[in-house]
């Protein structure tokens, strides 16, 4: 929770300003676990809520969004206390305008009330983001063995279908902690994930979202080459 003393305040302001010069439409905000010797995820989320609230009237004046990204619950001890799109949006409520949610499908996939709650955020036109990987079977890592889109379990064109009837009209962000995958040459990680992407999603405009994240990761190749 260091980001939300009086010196992580500042820095936090420096980095929404940044951000705002930049162009950029919302930053991440995760809040942190508990605290040394805490116990309590109740006080813990309390006291999340009223800091993020003192980030978001700094948000507000450089006319930058903050973004919440429930994590699952394994990561509530050190990560974030906000383990779900239900408290996503519970806190969304309370805080009012300037402040939205990214969907991870390896962090929600599970939750039952996934598809009321990414409809709740939908109407609210909160949804920022779309996170696409896979949940393996066995996952041999908390943070970094996440599966290459279509080779786990969950259901990504399903949820891909449920954010679009929401009203989300954004990209599709592949987003792959594995020291599998970082291990390998990155132009056929490119290759395969948006191979899989479009086995998976299809549609003429992912068709050429993907065309476009392409031509990006050839240039990028090119540079670093």
């Amino acid at each position: 929770m260091d980001h939300f003393r009086q010196a992580g305040l500042r820095a936090r302001k420096e980095e929404l300003e940044r951000a705002a010069r930049f162009g950029a439409d919302h930053v991440f905000l995760f809040t942190g676990g508990l605290g040394d010797g805490e116990r309590g995820l109740v006080a813990a989320r309390r006291r999340a809520e009223d800091h993020i609230g003192r980030l978001l009237e700094l948000a507000r004046r450089v006319g930058v969004k903050l973004a919440l990204e429930p994590l699952h619950p394994m990561l509530a001890g050190d990560r974030t206390v906000i383990t779900s799109l239900t408290s996503a949006n519970d806190l969304c409520d309370a805080l009012g305008h300037g402040i939205g949610v990214v969907v991870d499908v390896y962090h929600v996939w599970w939750d039952e009330r996934l598809e009321a709650e990414i409809m709740r955020a939908g109407r609210s036109g909160r949804l920022l983001g779309f996170h696409v990987n896979d949940w393996l079977l066995p996952t041999r890592h908390l943070l970094t063995d996440r599966g290459m889109m279509g080779d786990g379990i969950i259901d990504l064109k399903g949820i891909e279908v449920m954010m679009r009837r929401a009203g989300f009209v954004g990209g599709l962000e592949v987003e792959i902690f594995s020291t599998n995958w970082w291990a390998r040459d990155p132009g056929e990680v490119m290759e395969i994930a948006i191979s899989r992407c479009r086995e998976i999603f299809g549609g003429p405009s992912h068709a050429s979202y993907l065309s476009r994240v392409l031509d990006s990761a050839m240039t990028l190749r090119i540079t670093a080459a």
